[in-house]
């Protein structure tokens, strides 16, 4: 029997995504979003520059789904805080 979206919640914050019973399936669903950014060349760990701001950013997690319901993949995405 497949898992239903509907019975797994979605985390807020990356320590629920760990703690939670899916955490390999958020795990999984983080890097590939780190590979996805890498390959894509719009994401690159560089040195922070002195008297610069950076930027804050957080994931986002989403379970995709079938039209029947069922789960498809985990999703995550590495989006940047802009208040």
């Amino acid at each position: 029997m497949a898992l239903s979206a509907a019975k797994i919640p979605e985390p807020n914050s990356y320590k629920e995504a760990v703690k939670s019973r899916q955490s390999e399936e958020w795990k999984e669903a983080m890097d590939s979003e780190i590979r996805s950014k890498k390959e894509n060349s719009t994401w690159r760990l560089v040195k922070r520059p002195s008297g610069v701001t950076i930027l804050k950013s957080r994931w986002v997690y989403k379970v995709k789904t079938y039209a029947n319901g069922e789960i498809e993949k985990f999703k995550a995405r590495l989006v940047v805080k802009g208040y």
